[in-house]
């Protein structure tokens, strides 16, 4: 499973008994501009966006 960690923004990956207890989920209509999948996971991309 993987899941954004909201302090540090880096997503994480996560398995069997690691998998955390709770975690909320969140849906979102991604607009122009704003930050991919992708790019998350690119400290130097993420850095670039406003």
């Amino acid at each position: 499973m993987k899941l954004l960690n909201s302090t540090t923004l880096k997503i994480e990956e996560f398995f069997g008994s690691a998998i955390p207890k709770s975690y909320v989920i969140l849906s979102h209509r991604w607009e122009h501009g704003e930050a991919t999948y992708q790019e998350v996971g690119d400290e130097r991309a993420m850095s670039q966006k406003p």
